[in-house]
């Protein structure tokens, strides 16, 4: 068991949610605009 692995593993979490979001509004913006045109 190494210190960092669980000082990393919050920061990896997080920054995941993080992109998992800003994909999912990038994505909505592309339907939003697919379908607007």
């Amino acid at each position: 068991m190494k210190p960092k692995s669980s000082n990393v593993t919050p920061i990896f979490l997080l920054v995941l949610v993080i992109a998992l979001f800003f994909l999912r509004e990038m994505t909505e913006k592309i339907v939003n605009t697919g379908y607007t045109i």
